[in-house]
């Protein structure tokens, strides 16, 4: 419980001391501001991109590859570059439609791969692909059930 509440108090002092540790890399302001605005947004998503590659891993685990592909696909193609390209250059808004693009990406990945996880289809084709690799016995797969 302290190591959590230690972690979060320092993630708490980087937030509000982000101006400081960017002056470290770059005293330019206009800089510093775009910098200090970025990495105090990103850990908002820390928590989405987290869930988003454990879901991913264990889909890839239990032997579907297609749906964490198709969600980093999708996500980075249609919202990362799409919102970025269309909200920052065509309508204008710069670097806050990447930073909007960011938090969707992420959004969209985790939700994909929620939906499949929860759904466990995949857990019969990874049960499967364990009895035919006789890594698990079919009467022991039954059990699990």
């Amino acid at each position: 419980m302290l190591a959590v509440l230690s972690v979060g108090g320092a993630g708490l002092v980087l937030f509000f001391a982000t101006g400081r540790f960017v002056r470290v890399f770059s005293g330019d302001p206009e800089t510093v501001a775009y910098a200090t605005r970025f990495a105090q947004i990103y850990p908002i998503t820390a928590f989405l991109f987290a869930a988003s590659v454990v879901l991913s891993g264990s889909l890839r685990g239990g032997s579907d590859t297609v749906t964490p592909f198709i969600a980093r696909l999708t996500g980075t193609s249609v919202f990362l570059l799409g919102i970025s390209y269309i909200g920052g250059i065509v309508l204008e808004y710069g670097i806050v439609a990447v930073y909007i693009a960011i938090v969707v990406d992420y959004i969209w990945q985790t939700c994909l791969v929620s939906a499949v996880y929860y759904r466990k289809a995949w857990i019969s084709r990874a049960r499967s692909l364990m009895v035919e690799r006789e890594s698990i016995t079919s009467i022991a797969a039954d059990k699990d059930e």
